[in-house]
């Protein structure tokens, strides 16, 4: 496997991932092939194509095991799309720092709300923490937003289940009907959309990590007459999910809306490392709990498509502190600081983690009673 600078780095390769990455770009070849020979337009094509595997290539040119023809990996290069706000568009360093960076949809909520004002208090702060607002269902609502209008009203559920969508604000709480709806709809999306030219095999490959596959796919929604849906419309599409997620809702919870709460499906679940044994998983783990947000959000609730919609990424440590002369500050543990499972600090923080709760580092005030503990530790 040559690299672009002469050297061959195919002995750095595990033969197991090295068989990964093929299965995954043998599928991205197939759509480079079948975009070509349908419609001649390699910028639809390359609406699919994540930073990820660009880099890959512009980076280590890595021919051989993308499996990319020569003169198409010259188009891919010249023409490669900057869909992420980071890396910036004068990405030119000399030196490889990373393919993967994140879609710009936290960042994007993040400058939103610093900007609402010129100065945050450090409830301010810690409330931004909270925050489960997803701009990445903001907007593709509003992508397929004619496509939900469309929805007939011969079904009263998924009508509902539409009109909701589309006065929803994005916002993924535990209590949220839409941030349901919408996470089922979104999953069933991508499946109709990629399976059909990925195959089976291929697609939990592309969308197990879901930030590389969010950014390319919402391109693709964004544009009804993409000839990705020159098979199947984009509405065929939409309605086929969305009636597939009330479907399973409806099924799980009952044909009442009002019980399809995105915290009945979106749930954490904190193991010890011994919990992995079914004997101990109970006496051990603590939850499984609702959790709010999404991949997407500040508050983040990331969850795999091969165990949808297990919360698998969270904050590990939630701290905010007043530099000055108070030095005020705040902080909390998902579930405590002890590892010991018989210990009373092993999961004392988790009510705090969910409940946007923390633990001040400052001397508690002499007004206040409390426990008067403390350990010390002398050398020998």
């Amino acid at each position: 496997m040559a690299n672009l600078d002469g050297r061959d780095y195919s002995a750095q390769w595990d033969p197991e991932i090295r068989a990964k990455f093929k299965i995954l770009f043998d599928g991205y070849q197939k759509i480079f092939d079948q975009s070509l020979s349908e419609s001649k337009d390699l910028g639809d094509m390359l609406k699919f194509l994540p930073v990820v595997v660009q880099k890959h290539m512009s980076m280590h040119g890595m021919v051989d095991l993308y499996r990319i023809k020569p003169d198409l990996l010259k188009r891919l290069i010249k023409f490669t799309i900057e869909p992420l706000k980071t890396p910036p568009s004068h990405y030119t360093l000399d030196y490889y720092l990373s393919h993967f960076f994140d879609p710009p949809y936290r960042i994007r909520r993040i400058e939103q709300l610093l900007g609402q004002r010129e100065k945050y208090s450090l409830g301010g702060l810690a409330a931004l923490q909270l925050d489960h607002t997803s701009l990445h269902a903001r907007d593709l609502i509003d992508a397929l937003r004619p496509d939900l209008a469309r929805i007939a009203d011969d079904n009263r559920i998924v009508k509902a289940a539409a009109n909701r969508l589309l006065a929803w604000d994005g916002a993924c709480a535990v209590s949220s009907i839409e941030a349901a709806i919408f996470h089922l709809m979104h999953q069933r999306l991508l499946r109709h959309l990629l399976i059909p030219v990925l195959g089976e095999e291929a697609y939990p490959a592309y969308v197990e990590i879901l930030n590389q596959s969010i950014v390319p796919t919402d391109r693709i929604f964004a544009e009804a007459k993409s000839t990705w849906f020159s098979r199947r419309s984009r509405f065929e599409l939409v309605h086929l999910a969305l009636c597939g997620a009330c479907s399973d809702l409806e099924e799980k919870f009952g044909a009442n809306m009002e019980q399809w709460c995105w915290g009945k499906v979106h749930q954490l679940y904190l193991g010890h490392a011994l919990s992995r044994v079914n004997a101990l998983k109970s006496v051990l783990g603590i939850g499984p709990m609702p959790t709010p947000g999404d991949g997407m959000t500040i508050n983040v609730g990331f969850y795999r498509h091969s165990n949808p919609y297990a919360q698998t990424v969270g904050a590990s440590l939630r701290f905010a502190v007043e530099t000055g002369q108070s030095m005020r500050s705040g902080f909390v543990l998902p579930s405590g600081q002890s590892g010991r499972p018989t210990s009373v600090h092993y999961g004392d923080q988790t009510e705090l983690w969910l409940n946007g709760k923390t633990i001040s580092f400052n001397p508690p005030d002499e007004s206040v009673s409390s426990p008067n503990r403390s350990l010390r530790l002398n050398p020998r």
